[in-house]
């Protein structure tokens, strides 16, 4: 037992002691979170109830919201609330975070909420073409609990260009491709 809650605490400790060295930017969120992982995986690994191994990972915890907090775009929660209020003035931000696609702890809620926030305003066509970019890519690449609600800001951008892509992709030979092109397809579908 001795040797695994050693184990376990190095495995914390060398996680958390490269949080200070991790740049700025979402794949330093992505790299933040990989190190989490780690040490969440040795903290899991029966020896949760050891003080000894809670408090160190307590204050690994601690660490890593400080390292994301740091790692974070600068103004990008600020740029959040703004779109939350339906100001203009936060969606270059939120459109960027989107077309990054980082992946990390929460990233999907918060693409969510951006997609939400950004389908309430009014567009220019630039904006609408780098958007459905993005709704092109993630019916590419994968789907998470946030897929519908880039179906929904689908709808908000389609034209006939991405219903024509989305078109393309019913014949690819990857069957998650088909099956997210026939639900973003039928979202983006003229209304009668």
């Amino acid at each position: 037992m001795k040797q695994k809650r050693r184990i376990a605490i190095d495995a914390i400790e060398k996680a958390a002691a490269q949080f200070p060295n991790i740049g700025q930017g979402w794949s330093a969120v992505e790299t933040i979170d990989r190190l989490m992982l780690q040490g969440t995986q040795a903290q899991m690994a029966g020896l949760w109830r050891d003080a000894e191994v809670r408090a160190v990972w307590n204050e690994a915890l601690s660490k890593f919201w400080m390292a994301r907090e740091r790692a974070t775009p600068p103004g990008f929660w600020d740029d959040f609330e703004r779109l939350k209020q339906r100001d203009i003035n936060g969606l270059e931000s939120g459109i960027a975070f989107l077309e990054a696609d980082p992946y990390f702890f929460r990233s999907g809620y918060i693409k969510e909420w951006i997609s939400t926030f950004v389908r309430r305003l009014l567009l220019d066509d630039s904006q609408q073409r780098r958007l459905r970019r993005v709704v092109l890519h993630i019916v590419e690449t994968r789907d998470g609990r946030e897929f519908r609600y880039f179906c929904r800001l689908a709808r908000r951008v389609a034209d006939d260009e991405l219903r024509h892509e989305l078109q393309k992709l019913l014949q690819h030979e990857d069957r998650d491709i088909r099956r997210r092109a026939t639900w973003m397809l039928n979202y983006c579908r003229p209304q009668k």
